[in-house]
């Protein structure tokens, strides 16, 4: 009975990897990577890559950024709304918010946004954002 069980959770472990060879074959990705520039009304501006996972779960979605720009190097990022929020402060205080930013924004999209803490050197307030790639 135990050599069974091993068995199988062997099979599921290679099932697991060859599906995603499968994916990957297809050119199907685990997550959509979005190339985003913020500019600020005072002409500064901090490129964004925002990662979109197609993991369900909340808070699987995350972004990388200039640290030095936004105060933080990466974290959390919210699909799922008419609006992507970025947690780049302590708890749920900091906050980078590109609005109308959704996982059907396409290479060209551009739109608005508001950056509401006081890390980092992009100035806080209101913003524009472009999208300049997707991987």
């Amino acid at each position: 009975m135990f050599s069974k069980q091993i068995c199988w959770t062997s099979c599921v472990a290679h099932l697991s990897q060859i599906i995603n060879l499968f994916f990957k074959l297809r050119g199907i990705e685990m997550s959509t990577d979005y190339y985003v520039t913020l500019t600020a009304s005072d002409g500064t501006t901090t490129p964004v890559k925002l990662i979109d996972s197609i993991n369900p779960l909340p808070f699987s979605d995350t972004f990388e950024s200039d640290e030095a720009a936004l105060g933080n190097k990466g974290g959390k990022a919210v699909f799922g709304t008419d609006a992507v929020v970025m947690h780049t402060g302590p708890g749920g205080a900091g906050n980078v918010t590109l609005d109308g930013f959704n996982a059907q924004t396409k290479k060209g999209d551009s739109g608005t946004g508001n950056k509401t803490n006081d890390l980092g050197t992009f100035p806080d307030g209101d913003f524009t954002w472009h999208c300049d790639r997707i991987d």
